[in-house]
């Protein structure tokens, strides 16, 4: 397989995505974020600490690939400092 464009929304993916950059830069990678993420750490109760662990790894991630998409206006607001290409700021759901 040899795609032109990876489209992916999975966190857990992250790391797999920035190697495969690295690895194939003329691949088209974007990052769709669905969810505020440290709401999840919130919700269960986890530590501070961990929440902006997780925030900075996300951003940091976000720079190295093409660009992002984010479900609403507030979460394209905060990768937009780490990447400006933004697909899409908004998606409706119904």
């Amino acid at each position: 397989m040899n795609p032109d464009i990876i489209h992916f929304h999975d966190p857990h993916l992250l790391p797999w995505m920035v190697k495969l950059k690295k690895k194939a830069p003329h691949i088209v990678v974007i990052y769709d974020i669905h969810e505020n993420y440290i709401q999840f750490f919130v919700r269960r109760n986890l530590p501070v600490w961990m929440q902006k662990w997780f925030r900075k790894y996300e951003a940091n991630c976000v720079a190295k690939f093409d660009g992002f998409t984010a479900i609403t206006n507030s979460l394209a607001d905060i990768f937009r400092p780490y990447n400006k290409i933004i697909l899409s700021s908004l998606m409706y759901h119904f």
